[in-house]
């Protein structure tokens, strides 16, 4: 799971680099281990961390949405390894990093929640970035208590069906009053 995430990294770094005239092209390498370094260890921070409505929450916005705190964490230590080790200004770093960690989350959910897409697995996720603890999280996600954690259970967190106000959706009207 891991390599196919690089993989798509890689592809999504090199089109960015190429398609940015003020990144010079012979520092995609340093960029794709910086994108990595960040968006792999965000993750884990966000997991690990108490932060899994932050991820869930990623699964509603299709991973684009630059408000959530997952998205500015990542995009925040990847400006800033792109400024002190990769060597780019501030405002180039911070441009690119907003448009291309959206992208890759963008690109990971979309394939995550296609049912003809095998690369990547909501379980091999959570099991990676939980630090071993997928068995304890699967307990937690599983909503429909079919065993396993797939985009059936997201869908039920995020407002999929409503069951007498036991997902995300119903849960947040009550803080609107309705």
């Amino acid at each position: 799971m891991i390599e196919n995430l690089i993989n798509l990294i890689k592809e999504q770094v090199n089109s960015s680099v190429q398609q940015n005239a003020e990144i010079p092209n012979e520092k995609a390498d340093q960029i794709v281990q910086a994108t990595s370094t960040s968006l792999v260890g965000g993750l884990q921070s966000a997991m690990q961390g108490g932060g899994i409505q932050d991820i869930m929450g990623l699964f509603s916005g299709n991973g684009t949405d630059k408000g959530n705190p997952v998205i500015q964490n990542i995009v925040n230590q990847l400006i800033n390894t792109l400024t002190s080790k990769v060597g780019l200004s501030e405002n180039t770093a911070n441009n690119f990093s907003n448009n291309l960690i959206p992208s890759i989350l963008g690109t990971l959910f979309s394939k995550l929640k296609d049912p003809n897409d095998n690369s990547f697995n909501i379980q091999d996720i959570l099991s990676q970035f939980s630090g071993g603890g997928g068995n304890l999280l699967n307990g937690l996600l599983d909503k429909d208590k079919d065993g396993d954690v797939d985009l059936n259970d997201i869908t039920k967190m995020i407002g999929g069906s409503s069951n007498g106000g036991d997902n995300l959706l119903d849960k947040m009207k009550g803080l609107f009053g309705k």
